[in-house]
């Protein structure tokens, strides 16, 4: 782990073609190829002050391109705004409201490591580069995943990015500027960043980060964890937290994620099959299945759906994934990789006020 000072800024999206990251030049400016590599989550502290007086502190902890918590704390209240796979969340202290996908980019999109260092993590297409007429930089030119153009400035002898201009999806720019670049463990990393918006100008002072090269969302990733407590979730949210468990369960390989969730017999639909099985059967299999198999990426491909009945004691969730990784061999080495794209429909019910899965029918692309 590493702890510097820096400020955070942009996207969170995803997925560059695997040889486009050679034409990425502002990584190289910034670190290694190898040090780049180890920094797969991040977690970090900031002051902010704004233009009009106001200033708050906020803290984010930033897993992957699916799980990021970013609180922003004032004086008397903290409101947290988070993304679960592609499902945007707000949470003021009571309760939980859902974001666009246009409000999970800007909200948590102020950091650096996010954009800067996984830009191909986030956006559709290789870049466009052209010429800036603004100043003696280099514009890359990116798409992301919500549709929004993104231009990043870069000095063309430095290759250190100057400027990250977006719009906000309401007809407002956001301009990002680092400033203050210096040396931190091996990256160079600017110390302040200004992000312009609808006539306000937001000034981002980081106290701390810390990168992490192996994170775990129940492990070591100090905010990554928080969520609003599931009583204070709607129905629907609640099915897509249990949707969004039984995705980390993959990703972590952790049975235990998903052993509170079935119900003590399921009956499952695949494959021209229908197996009605116990739930300590399956959770044998499942454990089983997990231990042969290491995911590197378990996306949700779309916003889960999901169906509730009247009462609110029965529910449905639809969901489209796209997995990949590698089997484990027996003695733990890596084998050959798996890929797929799946979609699911789930039934839960409510038993004494606790929503477990009776049912789940799935289909393999």
């Amino acid at each position: 782990m590493t702890k510097f000072r820096l400020i955070l800024a942009a996207a969170l999206f995803y997925a560059l073609p695997a040889d486009a990251a050679a034409v990425l030049p502002w990584q190289q400016a910034i670190a290694p190829d190898a040090l780049i590599a180890q920094a797969n989550a991040v977690e970090a502290r900031a002051k902010v002050t704004v233009s009009d007086g106001l200033s708050y502190d906020t803290f984010v902890s930033w897993l992957d391109n699916e799980r990021a918590i970013f609180h922003r704390q004032y004086p008397e209240r903290m409101v947290t705004l988070g993304r679960d796979g592609e499902f945007y969340w707000a949470y003021d202290g009571n309760t939980q409201s859902e974001m666009s996908a246009i409000g999970g980019y800007i909200t948590l999109g102020h950091q650096f490591h996010a954009f800067l260092l996984r830009t191909e993590d986030f956006i559709i297409s290789a870049p466009d580069y052209t010429d800036s007429e603004a100043c003696d930089c280099r514009v890359a030119r990116m798409t992301l995943k919500t549709g929004q153009s993104v231009s990043l400035h870069f000095d063309r002898a430095s290759s250190l990015p100057i400027q990250l201009i977006s719009d906000d999806g309401q007809g407002e720019t956001i301009t990002t500027s680092y400033q203050k670049w210096s040396d931190q463990n091996g990256y160079l990393l600017p110390g302040v960043i200004e992000i312009e918006h609808a006539g306000r100008t937001f000034q981002y002072d980081f106290v701390d980060i810390t990168l992490f090269s192996q994170p775990s969302l129940n492990g070591n990733l100090e905010h990554a964890s928080f969520r609003p407590p599931f009583d204070r979730l709607s129905a629907e949210h609640q099915l897509i937290r249990l949707h969004r468990d039984m995705i980390d369960a993959h990703i972590e390989s952790n049975i235990d994620l998903m052993a509170n969730i079935w119900a003590d017999e399921i009956i499952q639909v695949n494959r021209g099959q229908i197996t009605v099985n116990r739930r300590d059967e399956s959770l044998a299999r499942m454990g089983a299945s997990l231990k042969r198999r290491k995911h590197t990426s378990y996306l949700d491909l779309e916003r889960p759906r999901v169906r509730l009945s009247a009462d609110q004691t029965m529910g449905q969730v639809y969901v489209r994934v796209h997995a990949a990784g590698n089997s484990v061999d027996a003695d733990g080495t890596l084998g050959e990789p798996f890929e797929f794209t799946a979609a699911w429909q789930a039934s839960f019910q409510k038993n004494d006020g606790r929503w477990v899965m009776i049912s789940n029918a799935s289909s393999f692309q």
